[in-house]
């Protein structure tokens, strides 16, 4: 049997439990839309892989299926059996081979059985309703071209280290993540063959996680190619050409699974068993020093690790304050012994004072040592405190370090990034990276790799010129790309530039007034940061064609997005002639931010360094007024300024507090002043979550503990300017009927999937249709945003990492504040196992993804909570 054969095989082992169960089913009510889907999967596989016999049974039992699914009633005994005899001769000629197809299904029988499938006169003039999909948007197919991008380098980076070092259980799962979640992809764009060829190497890889097969070197070759072809398949679709034809996937797909079984473990390699030969007791000794060196630990393990770790620091630091109260009372205790001394003094002269004077030294003797014995404690104590700070210091240093990773990990495919791209556009350029030793949170790396690997095709495409022109510019040859991290204030900090053209101001002005975001007379007079800032909003680009690089204008809004999403800024500085530099902040550990803590209405608040643009004291005579608004001219910017305690609504604001502290805080291309009584520090601070039974607090994203032992509210930054912005008569306002503000909508539905391409497919549907949608990652993505955003319907995936679809339902129905919530289940699961699974963890509705079409999912959604 081919690896082909093999394939199929277990496609239709897969899906036949499922349409069996469901025939039986069929004899009391209609198909329902799993036996079709299983019915569809069955026709795609035998025709991807050439059955073509096994393809028009299948075919046949679709259309039988979808004909009695119209009808809306139970299947007759003969359409029942028919059915059935299809379905073992198709799992008959799986089992065989394709090779042998004709000898386990001659010609005659599979002409009676199609003549007994057929679609009966009565039912002919009903047909089952064809799955109606929007078109893929450019945006979706950019989307799809950029995950596949992004899984061919994890494919490609972890098949080499996994290559030199097979035995990386992490490595292994987060290649099977990679390709589990191509194979989404593809078949979210209808890419059958692709599918199979994603499918072939999740399997390999899930066999080597198994320990049933060891990596070598044909199968790493066998799975870079796949990673080549995902690749190419995304650049294709995206840019409107002819993916890899079918024959090339499939043979790849058959080169790996040739590849995976010439890799079986010899039974001398396992252990565990008594028997092995020689080579497992000359491996035992080198297994047990490993397992003395390495421990595996959960991920949420370790976050918890470290945040406690945090803490402890934390509370740590308090015992200096309590240290310098000690020393309060030790001075306190000195004067009162000064006291006693002059008393004392003053008995002399008095009658009967010798009595009094024995009496008062005494006291004096008692608090004498008394003062002693507080002097050697407090020497102990400080001594213990420095002792203790040190070691829990050393302590969360270590747990941080276990969590952070170079950043050159995330950056070493970008030189040949940089290579491959300029080659195919015929320019020449290098990239330079510097700083790439600074460490950073491994999961803030994971989540910056997709804006960098943006950022940098945006260079080489749109910034560098072409080599003739850059000698009539006066510039060598090749172009430069540089990416360069350095740590400031304890963030770290990431540029990145090009030597090319700069962008071009009067062009971005003119799309500005083109696309509506401003009026021609407002887009004329709007600075350059303002004007920049439009370069941000989705769909907006200034490129004259769409390549297949880059031009869509969907990447900078997703830099944004991640940005937000890391608790990270980015901004853009460019001059003509001389190349653009975007600078990235983000927090080098997420379970400790860097902050700026205020005083608001006499109580301490927090605002996110990465969030704050300036700090400003001004005068009152600095203070502009139109109206009643308030505002202030920064380095020729409007500011409007808002008094922090109205915003929160802590207290009225004082106009006659001189000066005024201003915290600077720019988005939506919107710069407000918070007025604030006091700016106290800047300091690290270990977050905490809100308590999940509080919802969603407006304007507050977390909560921190002062060393003094103070409970601080951290700010959102974002909501704030966003309440500002819905102020009416705010000197923001102005601009929100044209600048690109998100408004916030009465529906609003949280689309969780860990598939980009699903997850944004998703997303412009329920948009068109008039939702507010907000996305998340994976199961915990959606828990945390949960806590943080109202929403009224919750459509979820149930294959993700972190967390699971399942998980996150279990989680929601055990919230008291969130178990009324409709949740959706849509995936592609869809055996009646997984359905009855997903509907007992507490979804309202389960769909897969490949039974629905866009108007039966919209209806489902706006029967749950309503339309818009």
């Amino acid at each position: 049997m081919s690896a082909l054969d093999a394939l199929f095989r277990d496609e239709v082992e897969q899906r036949a439990p499922v349409l069996r169960d469901g025939l039986r089913r069929c004899e009391q009510s209609a198909p329902d839309g799993e036996m079709l889907f299983a019915a569809q999967a069955l026709k795609g596989a035998a025709r991807v892989m050439g059955v073509r016999k096994a393809e028009r049974l299948a075919d046949a039992l679709e259309l039988l299926l979808g004909a009695s699914e119209t009808a809306a009633g139970p299947m007759a005994a003969a359409q029942l059996q028919a059915c059935a005899d299809a379905l073992e001769l198709i799992e008959a000629i799986a089992q065989s081979g394709a090779a042998r197809a004709d000898e386990v299904a001659t010609d005659a029988q599979l002409a009676d059985l199609l003549d007994r499938l057929a679609v009966p006169v009565a039912s002919a003039t009903v047909t089952r309703p064809v799955r109606q999909r929007a078109p893929l948007t450019a945006a979706t197919l950019e989307l799809f071209k950029q995950e596949c991008e992004q899984h061919s380098r994890v494919m490609g980076e972890g098949l080499l280290s996994l290559e030199r070092s097979p035995d990386q259980p992490e490595l292994l799962d987060r290649l099977m993540r990679a390709s589990h979640s191509a194979k989404g992809a593809a078949r979210a764009v209808g890419l059958d063959s692709t599918v199979a060829l994603a499918h072939a190497a999740e399997d390999q890889l899930e066999r080597a996680r198994r320990r049933q097969i060891r990596v070598g070197p044909d199968l790493v070759d066998a799975l870079l190619a796949a990673s080549d072809l995902i690749q190419r398949a995304g650049i294709a679709v995206s840019s409107g050409a002819e993916p890899p034809a079918d024959d090339v996937m499939l043979a790849c797909a058959s080169r790996i699974v040739q590849a995976g079984q010439a890799c079986m473990l010899h039974p001398t390699f396992e252990t565990g068993d008594g028997e092995s030969g020689p080579a497992d007791a000359s491996a035992s000794p080198r297994q047990a020093v490993e397992e003395e060196r390495v421990v595996r630990i959960r991920a949420t393990q370790l976050s918890r690790l470290v945040a406690l770790s945090g803490e402890l620091v934390v509370e740590s630091s308090r015992q200096g304050l309590l240290a310098a109260a000690q020393q309060r009372m030790r001075l306190q205790q000195s004067g009162i012994a000064d006291l006693l001394d002059e008393l004392q003094q003053s008995m002399a002269t008095l009658p009967g004072g010798h009595a009094l004077r024995s009496r008062m030294e005494a006291l004096r003797l008692r608090l004498s040592d008394l003062r002693q014995s507080n002097v050697a404690w407090s020497e102990d104590f400080e001594q213990h405190a420095r002792r203790k700070e040190d070691l829990s210091l050393r302590l969360y240093r270590e747990a941080l370090d276990s969590r952070l990773q170079p950043l050159a990990d995330g950056l070493s495919a970008f030189p040949r990034l940089v290579r491959d791209i300029a080659r195919r556009l015929g320019k020449q350029a290098e990239l330079t990276v510097s700083g790439e030793t600074h460490r950073i949170d491994r999961d803030i790396l994971e989540r910056i790799e997709a804006p960098l690997n943006h950022l940098i095709r945006n260079a080489v495409d749109h910034g560098l010129e072409r080599p003739a022109l850059r000698r009539e510019r006066g510039k060598p040859e090749q172009g430069r790309v540089a990416i360069d991290a350095r740590v400031v204030s304890g963030l770290l900090e990431i540029s990145v530039s090009d030597d090319g053209a700069g962008i071009d101001i009067d062009k971005v002005r003119a799309r500005v007034a083109e696309k509506g975001l401003e009026t021609p007379e407002a887009a004329r007079d709007l600075p350059h940061d303002r004007l920049l800032d439009h370069l941000f909003v989705s769909g907006f680009s200034t490129a004259d064609q769409v390549t297949e690089i880059s031009g869509r204008g969907v990447g900078l809004a997703v830099v944004r997005s991640v940005m937000r999403d890391v608790s990270g800024s980015v901004s853009l500085h460019t001059r003509a002639g001389q190349g653009v530099r975007f600078e990235l902040r983000v927090p080098i550990s997420r379970s400790v931010l860097r902050a700026v803590v205020v005083s608001i209405a006499g109580e301490p608040h927090a605002f996110a360094l990465t969030r704050v643009d300036r700090l400003v004291r001004l005068a009152l005579a600095d203070v502009l007024t139109a109206g009643n608004r308030r505002y202030v001219v920064l380095d020729g910017r409007t500011v409007s300024l808002v008094w922090a305690s109205e915003l929160l609504e802590l207290g009225p604001a004082d106009p006659s507090a001189r000066p005024l502290d201003v915290v600077v805080v720019s988005d939506f291309g919107q710069s407000v002043g918070f007025i604030v009584d006091a700016v106290l520090s800047e300091q690290d601070m270990v977050l905490q979550a809100l308590d999940p039974r509080l919802g969603r607090v407006p304007d507050i994203s977390a909560a921190a503990v002062l060393p003094d032992g103070r409970p601080v509210l951290v700010l959102d930054a974002e909501d704030m300017v966003r309440s500002v912005l819905r102020t009416p008569g705010s000197q923001a306002s102005q601009h929100e009927a044209r600048s690109p503000v998100p408004t916030r909508r009465a529906l609003r539905v949280l689309v969780a999937d860990d598939t980009a391409t699903i997850r944004e497919m998703e997303r412009e549907l329920l948009v068109r249709a008039g939702y507010d949608v907000v996305t998340a990652t994976d199961g915990m993505d959606a828990w945390q945003q949960l806590h943080n955003t109202d929403v009224d319907l919750v459509m979820t995936d149930v294959d993700m990492p972190r967390l699971d679809g399942i998980g996150l339902i279990r989680s929601i129905r055990q919230d008291a504040r969130l178990q009324r919530l409709p949740v959706i289940v849509l995936s592609y699961r869809a055996s009646a196992n997984d359905r009855q699974q997903g509907l007992d963890a507490g979804a309202t509705v389960y769909m897969t993804k490949a039974d629905y079409d866009d108007s039966h999912l919209l209806d489902t959604v706006a029967q749950l909570i309503g339309r818009p």
